[in-house]
């Protein structure tokens, strides 16, 4: 892997999904994406989304549009899921009609949940503008996974993931391999 894009996911204006145990998703997200760039800096860009002006789709052509001037090998979206407390596990999102995205979706969703000792929910193929995450797998030149590693909302979960340095660090051994 030669460069790869990391894009931290919702904004500072909207900070997406809270834990009672962790910072919200925005937060976590850019702790572990700048341990990320440090690890390695000419392997990753960070880059966050400006705002949610216009919706979804405007903010996630905004940024594709500005990463899509470089080339990247990979884009990884950073998120964190929270619904039921019930509710568990590491999950990766990708364009359906790509190979690539789908081979590194798989990988990392297996690697994550084997170094951090998590259900393997796999992967989710985002087939039409109404999936969550469609945007930003599609608009993208390189191959892009969102990556949804566990539930906040879940306290066994969450507590694995409580050092977002921790996490980044998997991460980067996981792509050291893609």
């Amino acid at each position: 892997m030669r460069k790869v894009a990391i894009v931290v996911g919702h904004t500072k204006d909207s900070k997406g999904a809270y834990s009672k145990w962790l910072p919200c998703e925005f937060e976590y997200n850019i702790q572990a994406a700048e341990e990320l760039k440090k690890i390695n800096p000419s392997l990753y860009t960070v880059y966050t989304h400006d705002s949610y002006l216009g919706g979804y789709y405007a903010m996630e052509k905004r940024t594709a549009d500005t990463i899509n001037k470089d080339s990247f090998d990979l884009t990884l979206e950073l998120h964190y899921n929270s619904a039921s407390p019930l509710a568990h596990g590491t999950e990766c999102c990708y364009w359906f009609a790509s190979k690539k995205g789908k081979e590194y979706a798989q990988k990392i969703s297996l690697e994550v949940s084997k170094h951090l000792d998590t259900t393997n929910r796999g992967t989710k193929a985002l087939y039409n503008k109404n999936d969550r995450g469609y945007w930003f797998t599609y608009l993208m030149k390189a191959p892009a996974v969102i990556v949804e590693p566990f539930f906040g909302s879940n306290e066994f979960d969450a507590l694995k993931f409580q050092d977002p340095k921790k996490y980044a660090h998997v991460l980067n051994e996981i792509i050291s391999t893609l």
